[in-house]
């Protein structure tokens, strides 16, 4: 294709809706792909983590993905907020900590000291 007639912003432009075109191919053909692999699975009857070598739930060591934990760490004065220990720590914990709160005396579970 000869793009010497193209003026440099219509050569952007198609760029432009190349790049789109592209995207929009691509997402197709993983979708495709996707429903070629899932058929092939149907069709020898084996399920789709034994063909991609993924292991199975049983064979998985550890709690359930998903699964909740429990907490290990309450507010002194109001017992419904709670904390698991993991992930961010809860503004009213951060704050107790400051009020000179000590770990100790939030834990739910007594930590050996």
């Amino acid at each position: 294709m000869d793009f010497c007639p193209f003026t440099l912003a219509e050569l952007r432009e198609l760029e432009s809706r190349l790049v789109q075109e592209i995207k929009r191919r691509e997402q197709h053909e993983l979708m495709r792909a996707r429903l070629q692999i899932i058929e092939i699975a149907r069709n020898i009857g084996l399920p789709l983590r034994d063909i991609l070598g993924m292991p199975s739930r049983g064979n998985r060591t550890g709690p359930p993905l998903g699964s909740k934990v429990g907490a290990k760490f309450r507010h002194p004065h109001q017992p419904d907020l709670t904390w698991s220990g993991r992930g961010r720590q809860p503004i009213w914990l951060r704050e107790a900590l400051a009020e000179g709160i000590s770990w100790q005396e939030l834990s739910i579970v007594q930590i050996p000291v």
